[in-house]
């Protein structure tokens, strides 16, 4: 009973609204257009005056707020140290809290990590780095040692003469610097090809990673031509005295060295943008059109 009395109610009221509106419509015609014009003109004079009480509240705000000094919070901040967990002053910004000071921030500029020669930085370096320490590494074992021009070498590297007033080379040296993929048999016939054309006896074919086995299997049955791989570099590394070992990984491992070179001009690739990516350019340019693109190997360890 209640809710049907109430309901009746409300259809009465409905009823009541109706006819006054409807009343009204016919008995004042420009009622809508008077009500629509208050509306456009009032809507914005009551936008404008609440956001000038707001700008009013913000400057009282304001002007009642302390001022604080950063630049002494900062230096009270790093300066002062707690003499037991339980001392506490005020914070500076907000005096109802308290903290406990730091202690003082002592920046050390980062030092370069120092890197040594091992399997890792092996197969990461240069090749004209890579050509450069074998070429010390010949003459720490007392050869006289020549390398070749920069370009194309024809197959040779590196020279080796029996002494200084020699013209003919004793031995030849070709030096292979790859990341991960290891050297194969065509490689090891091209040095013995090379050696036949110059009437040279001997020949070392030098990588920094593994040979395949067909060209273990040619450099077996050709006993003029040597194979040194990554681990033979390592253990004529660990021969020399550690002072001539940490001069050859400062001046070989330096931060620049796994960026490839120029092979004609030998100096540092550096990083440029093409329309197509990134790609190695030479440093010389435009005298010097040389191009590289990058490893995955390399944007692997340099990935941030």
């Amino acid at each position: 009973m209640p809710r049907r009395r109430s309901s009746k109610i409300e259809e009465q009221l409905a009823v009541f609204i109706v006819l006054v509106a409807v009343s009204c419509y016919f008995l004042f015609p420009n009622l809508p257009k008077l009500i629509s014009n208050i509306i456009f003109w009032c809507l914005p004079l009551v936008a404008i005056v609440c956001l000038v009480f707001i700008a009013i509240i913000v400057f009282l705000k304001k002007k009642d707020a302390p001022i604080v000094n950063y630049s002494q919070m900062v230096h009270q901040r790093f300066s002062q140290t707690p003499k037991s967990p339980d001392s506490r002053s005020p914070s500076p910004i907000h005096p109802s809290r308290n903290y406990v000071p730091q202690k003082p921030l002592h920046l050390d500029p980062p030092q370069a990590k120092r890197l040594h020669f091992n399997g890792n930085t092996l197969r990461r370096i240069d090749w004209l780095y890579f050509e450069l320490l074998t070429e010390e590494l010949f003459k720490k074992m007392n050869f006289v040692v020549k390398k070749t021009h920069a370009g194309a070498d024809g197959g040779v590297d590196i020279e080796l003469f029996a002494n200084e007033d020699s013209t003919k080379p004793s031995a030849l040296i070709q030096c292979k610097a790859r990341a991960t993929s290891p050297i194969g048999v065509d490689k090891v016939r091209e040095l013995f090809g090379v050696m036949a054309a110059m009437n040279v006896n001997q020949g070392i074919l030098v990588c920094n990673t593994e040979f395949t086995h067909d060209a273990k299997a040619f450099a077996n049955n050709n006993p003029k031509i040597k194979l040194g791989d990554l681990h033979w570099l390592e253990a004529q590394l660990s021969k020399l005295p550690q002072e001539i070992i940490t001069n050859l990984e400062s001046k070989y491992l330096d931060k620049e060295f796994d960026v490839p070179s120029c092979p004609q001009c030998e100096r540092k690739l550096t990083l440029r943008k093409g329309k197509f990516g990134a790609f190695w350019g030479c440093r010389n340019f435009p005298k010097c059109h040389c191009k590289m693109n990058i490893q995955r190997e390399y944007k692997l360890n340099h990935a941030t």
